[in-house]
This record gives C-alpha cells, structure tokens and sequence, in this order.
C-alpha cells in the first residue's frame, strides 16, 4: 500500500540545509518554522515592512546552500508603539499555493497531531521485539483505541448547547477508559494470583 503524503509540516529540528535540499529533491510540500541565528543579519534581514510577503533567501554554511522559499508573517499585537506593536514569523515552505495569512494557522493544527501521537503512547503495547510488522500492529491498535475514545466522548460524554455540542472531557479521561478495557480483559483471561515453582 502507498502511502501520498499532502503536505508536512515539521518542528524547528528540520530547518538544515541538508534536510531541505533532500525534501526538495522529493518534490514534497513543506511548511517549516525558520530559525533566527545571531542578533542580526541572515534570515532577520527578511523581517522588516508592514506587510506579509513571499520571497527566496539563500541558506548556506561553509560547505553547502539551497535555495528556499519563505513566507514572513507580519502582524500586530497589544496597544505598544506603532514599532513594538509588529510580531515576525517565518516558514520556509514548498508547493504553498495558500493564502499567506493562513500558513501560522495550518502550521499550529500540527500541535494536534503531537497530542493524538502522546495520547497513543498511552495505550501502545511494548515490545522487544524488532519485526516491524509487530510494531505497527501495536501502534495501530493503539491509534484505534484513541479514536474510539474520542467517539465516545463525542457521543455519550457530551451535551448539546447553542454554539455546538459541549464535551464533557474531565469525565472520561483516556487513561480511564484504558482501565475499563484493562478490567475487562482480566476478567476474561483471568488474573494470575500464585505462581508454583516446580521441584
């Protein structure tokens, strides 16, 4: 089975010069955070104007560069001076054909990806073993269980109200209903209770 990747969206790690030459010799979407190194100079030149805009800056080191193509957001905040006021943010991004404005908040739904991926480790099985097969298996299981949490939640543990359905979340946390399974399973294989060592 092939798995088509729409777009990633990563963390500050992958902002290297080798990464994103390799994500663009893939021809892959991509929406990374841009690290500010030094007070001045580099990819802070960008970060001046009122406006968000689009451009290309070269990133280089003393062995090797690429070419990449950044969004640099530029937005106001708090009752400062006019100076203070504007806030800088920049992606280095590839196949971004989406409104500027839009790029902070598509990066930000990541965040619920990484809560979904924490939630998992909760219920993913351990193992030892290093057949991948298995690890998948574990994983996805896992994943299986976190979704039928959250239909749950969204079902039974919820309540309808002008402006959408309210979700009860402190009354069914996912650590409790892996307990519920866990009792279950126990009183279906049954508990070891002794254990006879043989002579």
């Amino acid at each position: 089975m092939r798995v088509r990747v729409e777009r990633l969206y990563l963390d500050r790690g992958f902002y290297q010069i080798a990464v994103l030459k390799y994500l663009l010799q893939e021809d892959l979407s991509y929406v990374v955070p841009v690290i500010e190194r030094g007070r001045s100079g580099g990819i802070r030149k960008l970060f001046t104007g009122r406006k968000s805009y689009r451009t290309t800056y070269l990133l280089s080191n003393q062995e090797e560069e690429v070419e990449i193509e950044v969004i640099v957001l530029c937005r106001y905040k708090g009752k400062y001076s006019e100076e203070k006021r504007i806030e800088y943010l920049g992606y280095c991004v590839n196949q971004y054909e989406r409104e500027l404005r839009e790029v902070a908040g598509d990066y930000q739904e990541r965040f619920g990806i990484e809560s979904s991926y924490r939630l998992m480790n909760q219920a993913r099985g351990r193992t030892a073993s290093t057949k991948e097969i298995l690890r998948y298996l574990l994983v996805g299981v896992a994943f299986i269980l976190l979704n039928v949490w959250i239909f749950f939640k969204y079902s039974r543990v919820s309540k309808m109200r002008r402006g959408g359905r309210l979700v009860l979340e402190a009354l069914s946390p996912f650590a409790l209903m892996l307990f519920f399974i866990s009792l279950e399973v126990a009183s279906y294989f049954g508990l070891i209770h002794s254990i006879s060592i043989p002579y």
